[in-house]
């Protein structure tokens, strides 16, 4: 599983129904589940290189299957 971690100066609050602070409390809550049920996952912050990161950790996953 893949986490991405948001970056607050990259958040856009319109067409959302939740503030900054609320996200962030789901995030931090999201991640409390994960890590009580002990579901393994990656942090990805959230940036202008993402989309690469998360391509590069699938691709390893697979060349590891």
């Amino acid at each position: 599983s893949i986490f991405l971690e948001r970056h607050p100066d990259l958040y856009q609050s319109e067409g959302r129904t939740q503030t900054l602070e609320e996200c962030l409390d789901s995030d931090r809550k999201l991640m409390d589940f994960l890590d009580r049920w002990r579901i393994d996952y990656i942090k990805v912050p959230v940036g202008a290189d993402t989309v690469e990161r998360v391509l590069a950790l699938v691709m390893e996953q697979i060349k590891n299957a």
